[in-house]
């Protein structure tokens, strides 16, 4: 029976992402694709990716921690 060496585990990174919208943004089209950018977050939130989301309280946008493997 052959010996296998288990492959070595990638260490997980967490990172800040903050998405603002910048000045003269079209807050109407944000309206519009917004639900389905909340069920993506919310499919990778279950999937492990996202470990947190918070809505900025200063302007429009979010921050994320995300779990990135290298």
């Amino acid at each position: 029976m052959a010996h296998t060496t288990p492959m070595p585990s990638t260490p997980t990174t967490k990172i800040l992402a903050i998405g603002t919208f910048p000045p003269g943004t079209d807050m109407k089209l944000v309206q519009h694709i917004l639900p389905g950018e909340v069920r993506e977050t919310a499919q990778l939130y279950l999937d492990g990716k996202v470990d947190q989301w918070y809505s900025l309280q200063d302007r429009a946008g979010v921050a994320f921690i995300l779990n990135v493997t290298g």
